[in-house]
This record gives C-alpha cells, sequence and structure tokens, in this order.
C-alpha cells in the first residue's frame, strides 16, 4: 500500500514540475573598502563594507503567478539590515479578471494619479501591501 502512495506523490511531483514554469534570478554585492566624503571628494578613516544578496524566484502554473524576493543584506549597501523574505505576491489573471494579493506595485495614470514601485539602487520601496482586483 504505501509503494502505491509513493508513487503516486513521485507522479504528482512530476507532472507538476513539468507543468510549472520557473524562473530564479540572484544579485549579489560585495565591497570593503574606505568612505569617500562627498563634500571634500577626500578618502576618510571610516570603512565601509556591504554583503548584500537579493534571490528574486518566480513561478507560474497555468492562471497563477508568484512572485517572491529573498533577501540577505548584512550590513546592506543602504538602509536597514534584512534577513528574510522582502516581499512577495500571487496573482490570478485571466481574460476579465486579475487579482493579485499581497506586496502591491502598480501604475494608474500613466504614473500620474499612482506610481508605487522598488528602486533597490537607492533602497527606496512605497509598497503596499495588501488586494488588488481588476474587472
Amino acid at each position: 500500500m504505501n509503494n502505491k502512495i509513493y508513487s503516486f506523490i513521485f507522479l504528482l511531483t512530476i507532472s507538476l514540475m513539468f507543468a510549472l514554469e520557473s524562473n530564479f534570478s540572484i544579485e549579489s554585492k560585495y565591497g570593503k573598502g574606505n568612505e569617500v566624503d562627498y563634500r571634500t571628494g577626500l578618502i576618510s578613516d571610516s570603512t565601509y563594507n556591504y554583503n548584500e544578496h537579493i534571490l528574486d524566484a518566480h513561478f507560474m502554473l497555468d492562471k497563477f503567478y508568484f512572485y517572491s524576493q529573498f533577501e540577505y543584506s548584512q550590513p546592506p549597501v543602504l538602509g536597514d539590515p534584512l534577513i528574510g523574505l522582502n516581499n512577495f505576491y500571487l496573482e490570478y489573471s485571466t481574460d476579465k479578471v486579475n487579482i493579485k494579493i499581497g506586496d502591491i506595485y502598480t501604475l494608474y495614470g500613466r504614473g500620474l494619479s499612482i506610481n508605487i514601485f522598488q528602486d533597490q539602487v537607492i533602497d527606496y520601496d512605497n509598497r503596499l501591501r495588501g488586494l488588488e482586483a481588476k474587472y
């Protein structure tokens, strides 16, 4: 009986692997040195170290799309240190309906009314966590 269950789980896993589209990307930043004083242009005595890694994982299955971003920044280039899940969302999309739950990044009115985005270079993030539904 156990062999039949294990066989079923194995076949289900293999079927999902072939049906699931996935994409992974990683961005790594590491630096060690001295800071530059931007007012004078001279190298200061204080040290400047950063170690930051950002892993993006995307999964798509039929009408569902899942996005997640994991971050390890100890210490980061800018901002607060973070180890763990940085942002995520799950989206369901058909011809007439689009539902997104999680961290919402969106653009309305060509960015003049609402422009929600993330910029890793300057550590800027004005996301909203919630639910977005379009019909």
